[in-house]
């Protein structure tokens, strides 16, 4: 790449996730050394120029970005690898990523008021994806779940309706049973059944702000699950309180 502010969009390999995520949000300038020459690179969010420094940037036109490997500066530190994007580049995807999940008010016949989910993607599998993380968006601040723990996950049904009811219900009791919040989704759409394992970590009252007292689980009001070869949309209206009750508030010790 070449000219421009670049952001720190993804750590590619790490350590110690905890550092990684610690840190991740404070460096504004600093000096990246690859073979002769050096460059100065300026992300937004990075980690903090005073615990870290670039050890290597190597260009990846392939990802339209640079992968940076950092080095802890303490004696024994470990090293971390970064990819660097464009800030342009970035916030495309940024705005393709919020534009991907739609939640609207849904209101029954006897009045209530219940939130409708609905994302798309490329896929079914992007679809899922980027609903999970508008579901977690309507409890905190995605931004704030760092994907310290992973479990594995697996769901299925009927057809690809159901699957999705189902997939959310799944992320309903996970969130439940385990007490956590879960911000990235390595899961496949599989005909019929949901597998992979998603990444977050327990559920913390001081970091992770709460926005609602509580949800329902997903049943079959607006329910669908489409592909085609334009992409596929799901939907879902979140109501379901009877047989998939999230009581938040009392999660959020």
């Amino acid at each position: 790449m070449s000219g421009g502010r670049l952001y720190a969009e993804k750590v590619l390999n790490f350590s110690d996730a905890f550092y990684v995520r610690k840190f991740f949000g404070g460096l504004t300038r600093e000096k990246a050394r690859s073979g002769e020459g050096g460059r100065t690179v300026e992300p937004m969010a990075a980690l903090d120029s005073g615990h870290f420094a670039v050890k290597e940037l190597v260009e990846d036109p392939a990802e339209e970005g640079s992968i940076a490997v950092l080095t802890r500066i303490e004696a024994g530190g470990a090293e971390f690898v970064l990819q660097f994007i464009s800030l342009d580049q970035h916030m495309k995807r940024v705005y393709n990523s919020l534009m991907a999940v739609q939640i609207t008010e849904w209101t029954d016949r006897k009045g209530r008021s219940f939130p409708h989910l609905q994302a798309r993607g490329k896929s079914l599998t992007e679809a899922f994806q980027s609903a999970a993380t508008g579901f977690f968006g309507l409890i905190t601040d995605v931004a704030t779940i760092r994907p310290t723990e992973e479990v594995v996950i697996f769901c299925e049904s009927s057809d690809s309706d159901w699957l999705f009811s189902d997939w959310i219900n799944t992320l309903i009791y996970e969130v439940r049973e385990r007490g956590m919040l879960f911000s990235e989704f390595d899961i496949a759409v599989d005909g019929i059944n949901v597998k992979g394992k998603i990444r977050g970590e327990a559920i913390d009252s001081k970091r992770h702000p709460l926005k609602l007292e509580q949800l329902s689980g997903a049943a079959f009001d607006e329910l669908s699950a489409e592909e085609s070869a334009d992409g596929a949309r799901v939907s879902v209206v979140l109501n379901d309180g009877e047989r998939h009750p999230l009581p938040l508030r009392v999660l959020w010790k």
